[in-house]
């Protein structure tokens, strides 16, 4: 009895303590991560002017082209697939609702 007295005492002075913690680390962990993608994005601009430093430019005409290319044929396999996706949901959805009132009466 003693304990959860005291635990219950506590308790919401141990959660304010917990939940400032967790903002400055909020604070610290956002500068922290903002740094990390600044560097990842000088990282990324580097490789990517290197790249156009080792190509010429048709056959770097030629890489973009084939690039664009792909990446739009993905985006549509992409976008299909959500597609798919829903109109499974959908199908599922109506053999459900017409199932669900026969295995709740049983």
């Amino acid at each position: 009895k003693i304990q959860r007295a005291w635990q219950s005492h506590y308790a919401p002075i141990r959660a304010e303590k917990k939940k400032r913690l967790q903002v400055t680390l909020m604070k610290f962990s956002f500068r922290l991560l903002s740094r990390l993608a600044r560097a990842r994005m000088r990282l990324a601009k580097r490789r990517v002017l290197s790249f156009y430093a080792d190509f010429s430019r048709q056959r770097f005409a030629f890489v973009m082209v084939k690039f664009r290319y792909n990446c739009v044929k993905l985006q549509r396999r992409i976008r299909a697939y959500a597609k798919c996706s829903n109109a499974r949901l959908l199908a599922l959805s109506i053999l459900w609702n017409e199932m669900e009132p026969a295995i709740r009466a049983s």
